[in-house]
């Protein structure tokens, strides 16, 4: 992937070079690539560092391993978001952030960044756990 999105990157200089632009859309396009080369290179960098989950994982730690990595809560958006059971142990449930109670709700859009949330908080808590082992 990282071929590809350094490819992409050139690609988007190439165009940005070769087409007709006015003076005020260059500029922030030319940001726009920039912004996408830095963040590129950075996720390039720590790639080796990070544990990232894929669909089908096998290997995943034993969730009670895991739990003490876990956060309280996770926000994806201004009222859909998870919390820590009260009354289960290990357990998450929804949660509004906006009225604090058990009713997470948004467009679809606030449970996508829910999910990447929950992936990231994830990938965190393993990440925590692998270097406990070390």
């Amino acid at each position: 992937m990282a071929q590809d999105t350094t490819q992409l990157i050139a690609t988007a200089r190439g165009y940005l070079t070769s087409m007709a632009y006015s003076a005020d859309e260059r500029p922030v396009l030319v940001a726009i690539v920039d912004q996408l080369e830095r963040t590129h290179a950075a996720l390039f960098a720590i790639m080796d560092h990070i544990h990232v989950p894929t669909m089908g994982q096998t290997n995943r730690p034993d969730d009670d391993a895991l739990d003490s990595h876990l956060p309280e809560y996770v926000r994806g958006a201004r009222r859909c978001g998870i919390q820590r059971s009260a009354w289960l142990p290990s357990f998450f449930v929804g949660w509004s952030p906006r009225n604090d109670n058990q009713n997470a709700e948004g467009p679809w859009s606030d449970w996508v960044k829910l999910a990447h949330a929950i992936l990231a908080a994830d990938a965190l808590a393993q990440n925590k756990l692998q270097g406990e082992a070390l």
